[in-house]
């Protein structure tokens, strides 16, 4: 289905923990047998298969699963990229945040990166400077890396989307 979608030339790799997954593999297809929990087995994954420019998370639901794939493999990612979850709602369901060590959910930490996004504009003083183009400004504003590599989150009914683009400080003109 999804070389039908993003057609010829596409590669996908796929990350499942079910052996009998490995005999879906050919030319354009990679299988990788493993636990999406495990940050090593990730970093290994994207050493074979070098930075994606799609995720789709459709894998484990329990919240040690999400947060150790999106933490280890966003960065990681071209940019531009987008990064899925599927099946986010399991954040709700009470339970999965104990895999965590610090008991958050995979939407608990979506939520933190929508403050990340706003980096250049969350502090009144740096978002004062946003009315002086870029060029007359003095110094900069050191934002994280995900701030200025993240240009959107969008929430959907059990889907979380991250678009992977990079940013440079905004500015308004004051009219």
């Amino acid at each position: 289905m999804w070389r039908d979608y993003f057609g010829p030339g596409c590669r996908i790799a796929d990350i499942d923990i079910d052996p009998a997954c490995a005999a879906f593999a050919d030319q354009d297809i990679s299988i990788f047998i493993g636990d999406q929990a495990d940050p090593k087995f990730l970093r290994h994954v994207l050493e074979q298969t070098g930075p994606p420019d799609i995720v789709l998370d459709d894998g484990g639901h329990d919240m040690r699963q999400q947060i150790a794939s999106f933490e280890t493999i966003y960065p990681r990612m071209r940019t531009p990229g987008v990064y899925m979850v599927e099946d986010s709602v399991t954040s709700l369901w009470g339970g999965s945040s104990a895999d965590t060590p610090d008991g958050t959910t995979f939407l608990d930490r979506a939520f933190a990166c929508c403050v990340a996004l706003h980096g250049w504009t969350r502090n009144p003083h740096a978002f004062r400077r946003l009315g002086t183009p870029p060029a007359e400004r003095k110094g900069v504003v050191a934002v994280s890396e995900f701030c200025a590599t993240t240009d959107a989150i969008a929430f959907y009914d059990s889907v979380v989307v991250f678009e992977r683009k990079a940013r440079q400080e905004p500015w308004h003109e004051a009219r």
